[in-house]
């Protein structure tokens, strides 16, 4: 499970840098400037940051769950994806471009959520960590598979890879990936007993239906699509985190547009050499995995107490505890 969302997160960032490979022939063959052609990569990290203020909600809803809103929109995003290879002009291209990083997003904020559903607070650092090098992979490896294939034939065909390896993660997908909302599945097991006890059905509910009962339709449309900007802006540390990951992605973004300019351009590499540069990035994400993993089975996972709980402020403490010690590392 663990694997196959980190396949979906690589599936879905690949596509954002993939395009950069092809940007100088998009510019040749739309006739616009490099700074006109750049906009398709921005609008579709725009896409996937506005897609889950509604996508990441509606997996939280029981009657949806997580898998439906995954698949479905995977679905949406590999078909989209057609409309970017055969654009007649620049518009529709971006469009498109804007439609896929749109239905593509769910993953890439509601993957935390479900490695959260399987893992108790103590283990979930070891795969997040996993899950962070498959964040940082997919912008990574794209370039560099795509940069050949600009080079060799047009800059339609990184957008064919990105077919091919959304696509493949579909289908991989559609046999593989389990429904991990807790409330989702104990909404489903009801329906079942429901079907298997006919004259019990109606007493039969669970209970996110009967908090779901207690709602009107605009308290669960306000909950569902308002919550996430109200947290935003009324939650300082949801506020200052959101600013902190923004100048984060900001810098990653500008290296992603940067690059094949520089190099292509005042250092005459090829555009499949062009990607190697930026595999710097890749080895950055994967070293320090090893550390993090220490650092957590050292100094933060034994300090856990017995409800699996933890204060944040404790993450800050370095002094080695013995792993047993558990009441002296609350305390402390």
């Amino acid at each position: 499970m663990t694997f196959d969302i980190c396949l979906l997160t690589f599936s879905i960032y690949v596509g954002s840098a993939i395009y950069t490979a092809g940007l100088m022939q998009i510019v040749q063959v739309f006739g616009v400037s490099q700074v006109v052609a750049i906009l398709g990569l921005t609008l579709y990290v725009i896409g996937y940051g506005l897609g889950p203020m509604i996508w990441s909600p509606m997996s939280e809803v029981p009657y949806f769950g997580r898998n439906p809103i995954y698949l479905g929109t995977l679905f949406v995003f590999v078909f989209f994806n057609f409309g970017v290879v055969y654009a007649k002009n620049l518009g529709m291209l971006l469009a498109f471009r804007f439609l896929t990083g749109f239905f593509g997003s769910p993953i890439l904020a509601t993957g935390g959520a479900s490695l959260a559903d399987m893992y108790k607070p103590s283990k979930r650092a070891y795969p997040f960590a996993f899950y962070g090098v498959a964040n940082v992979m997919g912008p990574v490896v794209g370039p560099l598979i795509g940069g050949f294939a600009a080079q060799y034939e047009n800059w339609q065909w990184p957008i064919w890879e990105l077919i091919w390896i959304s696509g493949f993660c579909w289908i991989f997908l559609f046999f593989t990936f389990p429904e991990t909302s807790a409330a989702n599945i104990i909404y489903r097991r009801t329906k079942r007993l429901r079907k298997l006890q006919p004259e019990d059905g109606p007493k039969l509910k669970c209970q996110p239906e009967i908090e779901a009962d207690k709602m009107t339709p605009s308290e669960g449309l306000k909950m569902t699509f308002v919550k996430p900007f109200t947290l935003t802006l009324t939650e300082p540390i949801v506020f200052c985190l959101n600013m902190y990951i923004a100048l984060v992605y900001a810098v990653l973004y500008c290296w992603l547009e940067s690059i094949p300019l520089a190099f292509s351009e005042v250092h005459h590499f090829s555009l499949g050499i062009t990607g190697l540069c930026y595999l710097g990035i890749a080895v950055g994400a994967i070293i320090t995995v090893p550390p993090y993993c220490y650092y957590n089975y050292k100094f933060v996972e034994h300090r856990f107490n017995e409800n699996d709980e933890l204060k944040p402020e404790v993450r800050s403490i370095i002094n080695p505890l013995p792993r047993n010690n558990v009441h002296i590392a609350q305390s402390n």
